[in-house]
């Protein structure tokens, strides 16, 4: 596992995780998250949270294209494929 890069927006740490076959972006938005929405476009993540009594939005690059994105308790994942275009020739 590689920790390529760390990002911090506004006391929000965006962290990245690289393994062999995949990357994963995580952060926690915190407990007081009543609401929280990922949108994708290409190598850009738009996440609006609902928090507080109001309402936040980050835009964070990604290493790539998301295959899969999760929330949970306010810590948000997005996942996204490695292709390896290697052939074995």
């Amino acid at each position: 596992m590689d920790t390529r890069q760390n990002t911090k927006q506004n006391a929000i740490t965006f962290r990245e995780y690289t393994y062999d076959n995949e990357w994963v972006v995580v952060s926690d938005f915190g407990p007081a998250v009543s609401d929280i929405n990922i949108e994708t476009v290409g190598n850009t993540a738009i996440i609006v949270a609902q928090m507080n009594g109001g309402e936040t939005h980050k835009q964070i690059e990604l290493p790539g294209e998301e295959s899969e994105t999760s929330s949970n308790n306010g810590i948000i994942q997005i996942k996204g494929k490695i292709w390896n275009l290697q052939s074995n020739h």
